[in-house]
């Protein structure tokens, strides 16, 4: 389903009543922000922005060229703030995250598919915003992910809680690097990769993997990966060899 197609209710981020003084100054009468994605206009609360973003409190912060004075970019639909570069697709997965309409928002995200997930995630990674972000990662999480497809993910997005499981589940496996796998995951990774494995396989058949893994894994990657340290088994992630783009 698309954005234009849900049912927002009622239209609360559109009122255009001209309050001054006292009745603006408290922290529920939000100032709006209308941004543009592909032809497509937004309008919504600027709190959400500048609130979760580093990036768009700074830009929110600067004061405006003398020449837009009174015309201040993406405060009119006749000034938005332009998302050049962006997708509207990609936009709109985001937002169903920063601002869920449905009000009971475990329903907003259960129709989200592993590409609105990645959207939500490469636009939170760009802009800063670490809630959305975490959300993101946590849903990616459940999902059945290939060991190829999960290495690509969590290098391309930083998600370093991600990197110790999921190098082990591919350094571990019983399938060698295809060449599929290699195109995936680049030169440098399958280099470092195919050595890790090579050095897994010449420790022969152990009674700690995991030890043995997390050796050969240094060996390649170096502090990138954090030393052994024995405790609770972990549990292992869903699997699939299906890749992500």
């Amino acid at each position: 389903m698309s954005m234009e197609e849900r049912n927002p209710g009622p239209d609360l981020c559109h009122s255009e009543l001209n309050v001054e003084g006292e009745d603006r100054n408290h922290p529920y009468f939000c100032t709006n922000v209308v941004l543009m994605v592909e032809g497509r206009l937004f309008q919504l609360p600027r709190i959400l922005f500048e609130g979760q973003s580093s990036l768009f409190k700074v830009m929110f912060l600067l004061p405006p060229p003398s020449s837009n004075l009174g015309n201040e970019e993406g405060g009119s639909v006749s000034n938005p703030i332009r998302l050049d570069g962006i997708k509207r697709a990609e936009f709109e997965s985001f937002l169903r995250v920063l601002f869920p309409l449905d009000p009971l928002i475990l329903r907003s995200h259960a129709d989200m598919t592993k590409y609105d997930w990645l959207s939500a995630l490469k636009l939170a990674t760009m802009w800063e915003f670490d809630s959305v972000r975490q959300v993101a990662i946590n849903y990616l999480n459940q999902l059945p992910l290939g060991d190829i497809e999960r290495v690509v993910i969590l290098n391309d997005f930083d998600i370093n809680e991600w990197k110790v499981a999921a190098y082990t589940e591919l350094v571990t496996r019983s399938e060698s690097l295809s060449a599929e796998d290699a195109d995936a995951l680049g030169l440098q990774l399958t280099a470092k990769f195919s050595a890790a494995r090579e050095s897994f396989l010449r420790a022969g058949n152990t009674q700690e993997p995991e030890r043995a893994a997390r050796a050969a894994l240094r060996q390649n990657f170096g502090d990138e990966v954090p030393p052994y340290e024995p405790g609770p088994p972990k549990p292992h992630f869903r699997r699939s060899r299906r890749m992500y783009g």
